[in-house]
């Protein structure tokens, strides 16, 4: 649980959808908002002995239809946003995203589609036979990724690799806006202009840090407008 509080992206509800079809007797199982994770599809940062391999795609670039948290890449600029499309307020994370680690992001949950959608936007997997409905996340590796050896796990003997390659997950820590509280009167004393992780150890302000169970959406017509973390002082 602690996880899932700290962890961005994880305020998208990973729904379990059952299916029966027509004369069907097999309920087809499907889930939504799970990223598939492949070393046929992630992507590097650095060069040489340097380079890291990320089982993530790339970061896309922003789209109209970005919810709170998602991260776009701007040029080489990594940024995340705090709310909904359209008019989102987003954070620069970074101006050097080649240099940063590839986080598990929107772009990695696939598209989905049900029997009976219609124009409808939806992201997740169907679920095979021995996948347990809890699944989080799938990784998916395979033998060969043809044009980049670096991915592979064997030689171009078909051998098994001596060094075979290390695949790295990263995800980024929850960001929230902190406001702090008067525990009296339940006023607002002070909001933070800037999203601040959120972490239970580490630098990330020198005052009082949020209590993860303590986050909540802001929203307006359905819309989430920013992420708060509440501070009882």
């Amino acid at each position: 649980q602690a996880f899932c509080n700290y962890t961005a992206l994880t305020l998208k509800p990973q729904r379990l959808i059952e299916i029966q079809s027509g004369d069907e007797q097999k309920v087809r199982r499907f889930k939504e908002n799970v990223p598939v994770l492949s070393n046929l599809t992630g992507v590097s940062r650095g060069t040489g002995n340097s380079r890291v391999l990320f089982l993530s795609r790339e970061i896309p670039a922003a789209s109209a239809n970005d919810l709170a948290e998602y991260l776009i890449l701007s040029g080489n600029t990594l940024k995340q946003l705090s709310g909904d499309q359209p008019g989102a307020t987003a954070h620069t994370l970074t101006t050097q995203a080649k240099k940063n680690p590839v986080y598990v992001h929107q772009g990695d949950i696939p598209a989905l589609t049900l029997p009976g959608d219609s124009g409808q936007t939806r992201r997740g997997i169907g679920l095979q036979d021995g996948i347990p409905d809890n699944v989080y996340a799938l990784i998916h590796i395979h033998a060969q990724r043809p044009g980049d050896t670096a991915f592979s796990l064997i030689d171009n003997q078909g051998q098994a690799k001596t060094n075979p390659p290390v695949f790295e997950i990263r995800f980024k820590n929850r960001s929230t806006i902190r406001q702090y509280i008067n525990k009296n009167s339940r006023s607002l004393e002070f909001e933070e202009s800037e999203p601040l992780p959120l972490t239970f150890f580490g630098n990330s302000g020198s005052k009082r840090k949020p209590s993860e169970t303590l986050v909540k959406p802001v929203t307006s017509n359905s819309k989430v407008i920013k992420l708060v973390s509440e501070i009882f002082v």
